[in-house]
């Protein structure tokens, strides 16, 4: 049986020490394709100079190959700076229900200080379900787009511990009395970590 290893960003520190998982910075190209290869599970805090080396690694799961490519040559995403876009490229399933993987650069922004080296912090989860209700409600939903009319209130629910791994976003649009709202769920192993309802105004 191969030996399993995580692959996250340089700042998640405190799992660095474990022997099972490696940063991004550490990876190597052979890592992929040596007889004894190890099975890689990619986590968040891919840095753009990371990039180069990865991107050719057979191993990488769809979502980041998405998130990589929608990065490309690009300095802004959805008029959000390249490095602190959120998530991958959003898919929309049905008229009310949209998803995409979480996907943390490790020059984000929310990284600076809101990192414990374990955890992803409820900073960095909240700003990320706020960003995926602001760019469905713009972009997908041509609805106002004045940022002090984004949101009228936020519920938030942190359920268990969230830890930079992959992570699955889900929103469903809800009409409820005189007003609409984004129910988001962040799930990791199929396990709901955090949920939060956005509501706002047309």
């Amino acid at each position: 049986m191969s030996e399993k290893i995580l692959v996250v960003g340089d700042r998640f520190t405190e799992l660095l020490y474990r022997n099972d998982v490696i940063s991004y910075s550490q990876l190597t190209p052979n890592m992929a394709s040596s007889q004894q290869k190890p099975t890689l599970f990619f986590g968040q805090g891919i840095a753009c100079q990371s990039v180069e080396k990865i991107k050719h690694h057979k191993t990488l799961p769809k979502w980041i190959i998405d998130a990589l490519q929608e990065r490309s040559n690009k300095k802004e995403i959805y008029d959000t700076k390249t490095k602190n876009h959120l998530f991958s490229p959003v898919k929309q399933s049905s008229e009310t229900r949209f998803h995409a993987h979480l996907f943390i650069d490790n020059e984000n922004d929310e990284l600076q200080d809101h990192v414990t080296g374990i955890h992803l912090s409820a900073m960095v989860l909240l700003r990320a379900a706020q960003q995926f209700a602001a760019i469905l409600k713009k972009y997908f939903l041509n609805l106002c787009s004045d940022e002090n009319k984004n949101f009228s209130s936020i519920e938030t629910d942190f359920v268990r511990y969230s830890f930079p791994v992959e992570t699955k976003i889900a929103a469903k649009l809800e009409n409820k009395s005189n007003s609409k709202h984004f129910a988001i769920t962040f799930t990791q192993a199929n396990l709901l970590t955090y949920q939060s309802r956005i509501f706002f105004e047309q």
